[in-house]
């Protein structure tokens, strides 16, 4: 139950949109104690405790509070809801059980940023973004990186973070910026940060993810690599439900269609793939037919649609028979254990790290040479976990089974 409401507390939470975020949690006697804090700088705040014994789990503490999405808190605006989801069918609490993350206040203030962009604003994002894009595959580089075509060579050093498919789960994407402290780090310090595609559909906040990626890519440009996924390919290419536009129109009126033009474009300047020398081949998909070099996979998009490999590189999945065979989706293969053998050992790297389906975060395939890894959850998927992948560029390659093992889950 509530407690009190109170205002000299030190914090030892903090708010991002749907979300409170653990920073601290002290443990005595038969109680537990947690405080929190709502609101941002300039807003004011709203402090809460909360008690329970131990025979309660911390679970029970969900459904408690209630914060209304895009509702601004300010000092005339003080209200705290202790309900059983009566009359709030919009709004949630939820927290890390993971112990000690101390979040940045500059992750919130990029959240709220993504989440307040208008028409205008977000269509000046996506324009600025795009010039990043063609940058970089005008001059073949982008800090340490080398780009061909559409295909990134990461140097083997420093770290990488992975993630993939989010379709407009804005929590998991925030939950994954926290967790692992990127917009936290010095500039010298800062890992890559690599997205498997599929930003938007299906989620209820896609827009807000978009303009996000959108924006971490402009604060972190040489560090942040987005690469396509199904639905950000193709117009040939359609996938169902593609929900984009909709909401894009919903929101924002006639500009929504407009906004959804310079996605179009914005989408045909993602990168398709990223490798690391000796260890991994990174996709959203996966490995197309008929490749004997490199270059087959770098220049995929200018291929297309003449030939198929951009269509399976974001459409095609591991199945475990040994041969291909056509792929219940309808759009590209199912690829089978000899390819994968055949092609990771031409490319002369280890393991297909890749995405596309969903799964409990991570999930390895033939033999621990593919690994699949998902980055969202819930509804429609209703997969209880996700996760991330956090690895040092430096350190020897690992196979599907190690990446898995070492994987970030939330």
């Amino acid at each position: 139950m509530v407690n009190s409401i109170y205002e000299s507390r030190e914090t030892h939470f903090v708010l991002v949109p749907n979300r409170l975020v653990r920073k601290g949690f002290d443990e005595q006697g038969d109680d537990a104690l947690l405080s929190l804090a709502l609101g941002g700088r300039g807003q004011g705040s709203l402090k809460g405790e909360f008690r329970r014994n131990r025979q309660s789990p911390i679970s029970s503490l969900q459904n408690l509070l209630y914060f209304p999405r895009k509702e601004k808190l300010s000092r005339n605006n003080r209200r705290l809801l202790c309900s059983e989801r009566k009359n709030c069918p919009e709004v949630q609490l939820d927290f890390c059980p993971q112990g000690n993350i101390i979040p940045d206040m500059r992750v919130m203030e990029l959240i709220k940023k993504a989440s307040s962009l208008n028409a205008d604003d977000f269509s000046a994002r996506i324009g600025e973004v795009k010039e990043i894009l063609e940058e970089e595959r005008g001059e073949g580089k982008t800090g340490e990186q080398v780009i061909r075509g559409g295909l990134v060579y990461l140097p083997p050093k420093g770290r990488v973070l992975l993630v993939g498919d989010l379709h407009g789960d804005m929590k998991s994407l925030a939950n994954i910026l926290v967790k692992s402290g990127y917009i936290e780090e010095k500039n010298e310090n800062v890992p890559y940060l690599v997205f498997l595609g599929d930003y938007g559909d299906r989620g209820e906040e896609s827009i807000e993810v978009y303009c996000l990626i959108l924006m971490l890519k402009s604060l972190f440009r040489e560090k942040i690599v987005l690469l396509r996924g199904n639905h950000e390919g193709p117009r040939d290419l359609k996938v169902q439900p593609h929900d984009l536009p909709s909401v894009l129109v919903g929101e924002y009126g006639d500009k929504g269609k407009e906004i959804y033009s310079h996605l179009r474009e914005f989408f045909d300047r993602l990168h398709h793939s990223v490798i690391v020398e000796g260890k991994y081949l990174i996709l959203h998909g996966g490995l197309p037919q008929d490749i004997t070099s490199i270059d087959e996979i770098a220049y995929a998009h200018q291929t297309h649609p003449r030939i198929g490999h951009l269509k399976e590189i974001l459409w095609n999945d591991p199945g475990e028979r040994r041969k291909d065979y056509p792929s219940p989706r309808g759009a590209g293969r199912i690829f089978g254990e000899k390819l994968t053998i055949d092609l990771l050992g031409r490319l002369e790297v280890r393991t297909l790290i890749r995405s596309h389906q969903a799964c409990e975060g991570v999930s390895v395939g033939q033999a621990g040479r593919i690994l699949t890894l998902f980055s969202r959850k819930g509804s429609p998927y209703y997969n209880s976990r996700a996760a991330y992948l956090d690895i040092a560029l430096s350190e020897g390659a690992r196979s599907g089974y190690e990446l898995a093992r070492k994987a970030r889950f939330f």
